[in-house]
């Protein structure tokens, strides 16, 4: 037997914390209740997320963390959890039972539903609290390419099946990816999949022409169309992204079931009172919906969202089982 990954034998002991807080949920809850009965936070609050300091999910929580701890008067701890496509800070999250751990994490998580069956189901220990923000991603092409829309890529790709490359950012298991798998679905054509480290690569080798196409964040796609370095063909948005006006949506371009978001959200443990949920979802739509955090995001090309906790668990689940399926039938694994 071959020996396991560092990072594999990471998962392993949280797999464990995980089923170990789930045989205690009872005792958990007990005390839980306790804490509620005292003025909630009595100690930091974690925030954890499935990233390291820099990327967009640590500039978000950091963002969030210091106005949240003004209004909580309790420091907000930012703990970088990066591992296995938000595995392990997601089963950190769940695992945890000071009642003072919440996670911020993104659609992977939905996604990891069906990619990750080996590891438990996030809404076994942890509960939806808040859809906090969310960015639509535009298909683009190298300003050489021969194409000015999807059609053109579609007609294209039957002629020339597997010979057009495209980039995504991070690998198959990503949005980036499958909104392409989807395109290819729908269409019944064959790209060629190149995928890279993250999205400012995938956007920098189409940009160059190494790549014909790829699917990237309006923050990073918009500037590079307005300077004539990439061409916008659809937007993945159900309605058009303002930063990109000209540029039609997905379902004008006629695919309207692969409408989808790069999304950022909270999730909190199962087993927190209720009413420290509701408490936690004021201060954060508040937060939220504050004109300089709306001005802040929507210069990274974020649309504040800041759902409530029950639209949230809903939207949650549809995104397992839109995107779950969409994996299932085109056999899209992770690590790919």
């Amino acid at each position: 037997m071959a020996a396991l990954h560092p990072e594999d034998k990471e998962i392993t002991v949280f797999i464990q914390h995980f089923t170990l807080a789930a045989a205690l949920f009872a005792s958990v809850g007990t005390l839980s209740v306790a804490v509620a009965q005292a003025s909630w936070p009595t100690q930091p609050v974690n925030l954890m997320i499935g990233a390291p300091p820099g990327g967009s999910m640590d500039v978000l929580a950091r963002l969030i963390a210091a106005p949240l701890g003004k209004a909580l008067d309790q420091p907000v701890v930012v703990l970088n959890r990066p591992g296995a496509g938000q595995v392990v800070s997601t089963q950190a999250a769940a695992a945890a039972t000071d009642g003072h751990t919440v996670l911020l994490g993104t659609e992977g998580i939905a996604l990891n539903v069906t990619l990750q069956p080996n590891y438990p189901d996030p809404r076994e220990a942890l509960d939806p609290l808040m859809l906090l923000t969310r960015s639509s991603l535009s298909i683009v092409a190298a300003p050489q390419a021969p194409y000015q829309n999807l059609s053109d890529v579609v007609e294209a790709a039957k002629a020339r099946p597997g010979a057009i490359p495209y980039g995504s950012a991070g690998g198959t298991a990503t949005l980036s990816n499958l909104i392409m798998v989807g395109l290819q679905a729908a269409t019944g054509t064959q790209l060629l999949h190149v995928p890279y480290g993250g999205g400012a690569p995938a956007v920098q080798a189409t940009m160059a022409g190494q790549t014909e196409l790829t699917a990237g964040t309006s923050f990073l796609i918009q500037p590079q169309v307005d300077a004539g370095r990439l061409k916008a063909l659809a937007v993945t948005s159900t309605t058009r992204d303002p930063s990109l006006p000209s540029v039609p949506t997905l379902a004008e371009s006629g695919y309207p079931d692969l409408a989808g978001y790069a999304w950022w959200s909270i999730f909190v443990p199962r087993s927190m009172p209720q009413n420290v949920k509701q408490q936690l979802h004021e201060e954060l739509r508040e937060i939220m919906q504050s004109p300089a955090m709306r001005d802040q995001l929507q210069s990274q090309g974020m649309e504040v969202v800041a759902s409530p906790q029950a639209e949230f668990a809903k939207f949650f689940d549809d995104e397992i089982a839109k995107w779950g399926k969409l994996i299932a039938d085109n056999n899209v694994m992770a690590g790919q």
